[in-house]
């Protein structure tokens, strides 16, 4: 039986790597283990941050047309936010992607940040089901017989949601907490805020493998696509802080190229 609680998932999608261009977002609130609403918003990149890649096009088939009558953040923030306030926990399927995106586009726009708790379903399914060949959430929704639209912001949101109820049921767990004790993993290790005083991922990412593990991802994706052996070579030889520097360069205001 799930103890009385509001889980809520979060997933965006983004236009390029810049950790401002989230191009749309998805939210699934979970009442009691049953899902009560999932709203999902088109969000348009501001201004230096609005190059949709290629590769992100072919990954969720959105494109600068899709955005281009759609608000920017600011405009969904208090109903977006307010949902992340009000949640018992926050889930994320690589949630470190997807806290990062939200700090930096709320520092970007002046915005206040919340502070709620969140855990990584990525990070707990790899303790629940050790034996899976691997713990993408494509892999997770087969495993559970959950049926979704993937890199689709409110569908991954909620596919992520019912992952962690079934690792709950799984491990006969009636909360996440509950959840966490019995995968072995300690609550302060993973359940961070991401408020002005709190776990400050710019000055920490070097300890958040998880982000740098995505951030090598997608740019080493792009570049293979591209041919540009060098940079992947590079990219290859140095997998943290090399990496983020090198998309701090290429989307950079002087860089980016605008619809």
């Amino acid at each position: 039986m799930i103890n009385t609680m509001t889980i809520t998932g979060l997933d965006f999608e983004t236009a390029n790597p810049s950790r401002v261009s989230i191009c749309a977002a998805g939210m699934a609130v979970f009442e009691d283990g049953k899902l009560t609403e999932a709203p999902y918003w088109l969000v348009r990149p501001p201004k230096g941050h609005g190059w949709f890649w290629p590769g992100f096009i072919k990954c969720h088939g959105l494109t600068h047309l899709a955005v281009l009558d759609a608000p920017e953040f600011p405009a969904i923030a208090p109903e977006f936010l307010a949902r992340l306030t009000r949640a018992d926990l926050v889930i994320a399927h690589n949630a470190a992607f997807d806290i990062e995106h939200l700090r930096e586009t709320l520092d970007h726009f002046g915005l206040f940040r919340p502070e709620f708790d969140y855990v990584c379903t990525c990070q707990l399914a790899r303790r629940v089901w050790p034996e899976l060949p691997d713990h993408k959430l494509g892999t997770l929704a087969v495993h559970i017989g959950h049926k979704f639209n993937h890199h689709h912001a409110q569908s991954d949101a909620e596919a992520a949601g019912y992952v962690l109820l079934a690792m709950m049921k799984h491990a006969n767990a009636n909360t996440p907490r509950e959840l966490l004790q019995k995968a072995g993993i300690l609550e302060s290790s993973i359940n961070r805020s991401i408020g002005n005083a709190s776990f400050d991922i710019k000055t920490d990412a070097s300890k958040d493998t998880s982000y740098h593990d995505s951030a090598y991802r997608n740019i080493h994706h792009i570049l293979k696509q591209s041919g540009d052996t060098w940079t992947i070579k590079k990219c290859e030889a140095r997998r943290d802080a090399e990496v983020l520097k090198l998309m701090s360069f290429l989307f950079s205001d002087s860089t980016d190229i605008q619809p």
